[in-house]
């Protein structure tokens, strides 16, 4: 599956062409206030992350050979994926994300997209519903919750 991701500081999108699909959260104004966008950007591809592999626990038929391609504009997520190492700030986020593909065993590539390619990704995240259904038609877009690890609580 490929699964583009992109945020702004007013929130948080990924999208799955396959299915028509995207997904937004919004960002408190108090949030952005302590985390810079690069930290959004990352949050993106871990939702995007989670996503798919509480999708692939549910679906009994996939459970092989699962593969994920990730597509962000930020080449400094693109970095931390693809070398595991991060900054302290951002070692969270990475190890949630690693802990969620070990667990159901999916292999991952995160790539780079130039962010004017990005178009239908970068349309959620700035709430542009209407703009990301002319990019995409049939798109549909839902609300959801980043995981709560990475916001600094605990996991429920």
């Amino acid at each position: 599956m490929t699964i583009f991701c992109d945020a702004c500081l007013d929130g948080v999108a990924f999208w799955i062409p396959e299915l028509l699909l995207g997904f937004y959260a919004p960002i408190s104004s108090s949030q952005t206030t302590v985390r810079p966008i690069f930290f959004y950007e990352s949050l993106a591809v871990v939702s995007a992350v989670k996503w798919f592999c509480m999708t692939a626990r549910s679906d009994e038929s996939l459970k092989q050979n699962l593969r994920l391609t990730v597509f962000t504009d930020s080449s400094n997520t693109v970095d931390i994926f693809n070398t595991l190492r991060a900054l302290p700030d951002y070692n969270g986020l990475l190890r949630f994300a690693v802990d969620e593909l070990i667990a159901a065993s999916v292999d991952i590539r995160v790539l780079h997209i130039p962010g004017e390619q990005n178009t239908v990704a970068d349309a959620i995240s700035r709430h542009d519903f209407d703009r990301a259904k002319q990019l995409a038609p049939g798109l549909s877009i839902e609300f959801f919750q980043p995981p709560r690890v990475t916001l600094g609580a605990p996991q429920s």
